[in-house]
């Protein structure tokens, strides 16, 4: 198990890389394909340069879908890599990398189905507890953490998870960049 401390908003966070247990790819998520051709990703962002909002932002892209953000202008459905562009110019951040089954991802999907408000959000049902949620309905189990940087510590300790740390300003780190297509919206 490796470990690898980062850096978010001045915050260092402790990070666990399960890579080891992602049989399903040889033990290698990067550089091996996932038979399924299912994967989620956890997009957790700081604080935005400029921002009253000291916790971040928080969104998830499910394979083949693009990336479901709430709380911001950001489209439903959107394409991943602009998403991670654009939030490099306001932030550090974390994007999980969570192995899944084609079940969960249709189970994901059918609860942002039944939320079609990208600003349908509040105080209390803010873009964590929406993603939390969404995770949740897929059986991807989370600790319903309100917050963006315990949402992306909590799915950083899932079995087969794999963390990249994306600098405000970039880069994108390669191995990032050689799974985000699988990610484009493919309607």
């Amino acid at each position: 198990m490796m470990k690898s401390l980062i850096a978010v908003s001045g915050v260092a966070l402790l990070f666990m890389s399960h890579a080891a247990h992602a049989s399903y790819v040889g033990g290698n998520p990067l550089t091996s394909v996932d038979p399924t051709g299912t994967n989620q990703l956890v997009i957790a962002g700081g604080q935005a340069t400029g921002s009253y909002n000291i916790f971040g932002h928080v969104a998830n892209a499910v394979t083949g879908n693009g990336v479901f953000s709430y709380g911001n202008d950001t489209n439903l459905g959107s394409g991943v890599q602009a998403y991670i562009q654009s939030q490099m110019a306001l932030r550090n951040q974390v994007i999980t990398f969570i192995p899944t089954s084609p079940a969960q991802d249709q189970q994901v999907l059918a609860f942002y189905a039944l939320h079609p408000g990208r600003n349908s959000v509040g105080l209390a049902d803010n873009c964590a507890a929406r993603t939390n949620l969404a995770l949740n309905a897929g059986g991807v189990p989370t600790q319903d953490i309100p917050f963006p940087g315990g949402l992306s510590g909590d799915v950083g300790n899932l079995p087969g998870a794999q963390q990249f740390y994306v600098p405000q300003g970039g880069p994108i780190p390669p191995a990032l960049m050689n799974l985000l297509p699988g990610f484009e919206p493919q309607h």
